[in-house]
């Protein structure tokens, strides 16, 4: 392999490989390991700032997770495959400890929306990758049982994603789906597929740092992570709603973002291998991925919707109103969001040829094309469009009114609100409202309900 230019502090790694013969320095494990580190960072910083002092010890919780990253960063280092077991076996053993601190569950809840399963598991991803790497990577049935169980990792948990009205749970569960991925990327065997793999990876790192800082900022903001008990956040943390719309548009690989750059390459390279085996698989894996990159999309977009968009919740006047998030958390988001753009827009100029390029023995061949500034023109062309219609008509004043929903204010009645269950929730309001009203009541009531229903929409 190739090493240099990938981080500063590699170079200094490498010296001390050279009088420390057991370690092992390089680029591939030098980039998983700052990897390793932002996500350890992340757990953290969650830990610290969402979690009650009440519920969780803090200092123990961030112990276990010091410990386990230094356990992972120990199993990317080391020569010897008994000595990376070792460190990977006791890493994953802080994780479990991490599931036990805290009351009520307060260190499985942060575990499962921080990602904190992540640190042991890099290390299995980092013995895929670098067996591909070498060009030795499974073939025959354990290649296609790893590829499968990437794609159900993806749909399974997109979909449990989708279904969790806690934020930190669905955060949780569409970064699993995000670690679907680089499986099956790193599964397929192929440079390309490995080059997509940990791409991925870095990107997955870098959009899930810039979701979760968002929404930890709207979580203190509204004093909670039910999704039905948030929203209209956008005013009141544009920085955070902005970094928010780019790292869920990200993991959803919407172009010209670096999700969609990464996921491409995963795509191309399951093509690839349908072409050189001619087998029925890989028609099944690339239906599966795309069908989970849009159980992605939709979870994420709940995500903005419930609590950015919308209307404020106000069904609890005693609900704490956290401050805003601080200066130094709105550089990092926004830096973390530009990596998004940077990263998707001059994928091959920045991160591929600097840092996933030199971790691999072979530089891969793309088999399509896409040229992400051209299409990042088109896009913006097509948005200055619709900016200029929008601006053309609200020429036109409109008359604004309040919102009913069945003869019910919105405001008056937060359980009206269209909440992050969607329209089903209200329509369940509605009837529950018709159910407790007394019958020689139900036909007034359905009076002044078409009466306020008209005066809302047709002013």
């Amino acid at each position: 392999m190739s090493d240099g230019l990938l981080y500063p502090t590699v170079q200094i790694l490498l010296n001390v490989s050279s009088s420390w013969s057991f370690l092992q320095i390089d680029s591939l494990n030098g980039l998983l390991l700052a990897v390793a580190s932002l996500l350890a960072l992340l757990t953290v910083i969650y830990a610290v700032v969402s979690i009650n002092s009440s519920q969780l010890n803090k200092g123990l919780f961030v112990g276990c997770v010091l410990l386990s990253w230094g356990c992972t960063a120990g199993a990317l280092l080391v020569q010897s495959s008994v000595l990376l077991g070792v460190f990977g076996g006791v890493s994953l053993l802080f994780v479990y400890l991490l599931t036990k601190t805290g009351r009520d569950g307060a260190g499985k809840k942060v575990l499962i929306a921080s990602g904190a399963w992540d640190l042991p598991l890099l290390v299995g991803l980092y013995l895929l990758a670098r067996e591909s790497s070498k060009g030795s990577a499974l073939v025959g049935w354990p290649n296609n049982l790893l590829m499968i169980l990437g794609v159900v990792t993806i749909v399974l948990a997109a979909w449990t994603a989708l279904k969790q009205q806690s934020l930190g749970r669905l955060l949780g569960f569409a970064a699993l789906a995000q670690v679907g991925f680089i499986i099956l990327a790193l599964g397929t065997g192929s440079a390309l597929g490995v080059a997509g793999g940990l791409f991925h990876l870095v990107n997955y790192a870098i959009f899930k740092a810039c979701l979760l800082l968002s929404c930890v900022a709207a979580q203190r903001r509204s004093g909670t992570d039910d999704l039905d008990k948030m929203g209209g956040l956008h005013k009141a943390l544009p920085i955070a709603f902005l970094a928010a719309v780019i790292a869920a548009l990200a993991a959803s690989a919407l172009p010209p973002l670096n999700g969609f750059f990464s996921k491409w390459m995963i795509y191309q390279a399951i093509i690839e291998m349908g072409r050189t085996q001619g087998a029925w698989l890989w028609i099944v894996l690339l239906v599966g991925t795309v069908f989970g990159t849009a159980l992605t999309l939709d979870a994420l977009l709940k995500v903005i919707h419930s609590v950015f968009l919308g209307q404020e919740y106000r069904g609890s006047a005693k609900a704490p109103v956290g401050a805003k998030a601080g200066l130094m958390v709105k550089v990092i988001m926004l830096v973390l969001a530009l990596g998004c753009v940077i990263f998707g827009i001059w994928a091959e100029q920045v991160p591929l040829t600097r840092m996933i390029y030199p971790a691999m023995s072979v530089t891969p061949e793309a088999i399509g094309l896409w040229q992400p500034q051209i299409a990042t023109g088109l896009i913006l062309l097509g948005v200055a469009a619709g900016l200029v219609i929008y601006l053309l008509g609200s020429v036109v004043k409109v008359r604004l009114a309040d919102t009913y929903v069945g003869g019910a204010d919105v405001v008056a009645e937060p359980e009206m609100r269209y909440g992050s269950g969607g329209s089903h929730v209200m329509t369940q309001a509605v009837c529950r409202q018709v159910a407790i009203t007394p019958p020689r009541h139900r036909a007034a009531w359905s009076m002044r309900s078409r009466r306020k229903v008209s005066a809302g929409f047709f002013v």
